[in-house]
């Protein structure tokens, strides 16, 4: 998983590996076989050119793979995908929050229009190749079911979500509470490409309309039910509007 993604989706190049210097050999006049300089001659003629040329033109190749791509190379199947390489991991941790242990009042500063936030930086190599994964999961996905959306959700985040049915075509996302500002951003956020306007990446249906989005804790309160989840003990599910 060093790559970003996992093992299986790693492409084996290995039986293209060929010896071209033996190859050569082979294909020798049988009167040149026991000659040693001639041998000699072929090998170094063969090692120094096509032998390096093939072995870059496989090593490129396989560079161009996903598993394997960095950089410029991963920007381009990005690109061939539609999955730019949008700011990644948003870090809110400056300014104030309610209920956040070390953001509370007279601890951090209120956010305001035009601040910046920080820690906004583009996608490591590692977190964009599962962004493409998934940007090529949702080209893929026919009905955007609720099943589909909840498991590409928990491919691409690592984390559970849901959604619940407001109105004809209205629905609200379910999240975890803990679910960070990067995660949030990516299930709610839409985006323009050079193929379409307000392209999600979660595959959500045509003229879909998000509402809220309600977090839920992980003992939430729920009525005539011990175990944590009763009043004083279980934490009430809170809801904001997008």
């Amino acid at each position: 998983m060093s790559a970003g993604i996992p093992e299986k989706f790693r492409i084996d190049f290995s039986a293209y590996g060929r010896d071209l210097v033996r190859q050569a050999w082979s294909r020798m006049l049988s009167q040149f076989w026991a000659s040693p300089v001639m041998k000699a001659f072929v090998a170094a003629l063969i090692r120094n050119g096509p032998q390096r040329a093939y072995d870059g033109i496989v090593r490129q190749q396989e560079a161009n793979t996903l598993f394997r791509a960095e950089g410029f190379n991963l920007d381009a199947i990005g690109r061939i995908v539609g999955q730019p390489r949008v700011p990644h991991r948003y870090d809110d941790s400056k300014w104030f929050t309610p209920d956040r242990a070390g953001q509370g009042f007279d601890q951090a500063p209120f956010w305001v229009w035009n601040a910046p936030v920080t820690g906004n930086q583009p996608a490591t190599d590692s977190e964009y190749r599962r962004m493409i994964l998934a940007r090529i999961a949702c080209n893929f996905c026919r009905f955007a079911s609720g099943p589909e959306m909840a498991y590409l959700a928990d491919f691409a985040l690592g984390r559970k979500a849901g959604w619940r049915r407001v109105g004809p075509m209205e629905c609200g996302i379910l999240v975890e509470g803990t679910v960070s500002r990067t995660h949030l951003d990516i299930l709610t956020r839409s985006g323009t490409t050079t193929a379409a306007d307000d392209v999600f990446a979660i595959p959500y249906p045509a003229t879909l309309n998000l509402s809220a989005v309600t977090f839920l804790p992980k003992s939430p309160f729920i009525f005539d039910r011990g175990g944590g989840h009763q009043a004083d003990a279980g934490a009430f599910a809170v809801s904001r509007k997008l």
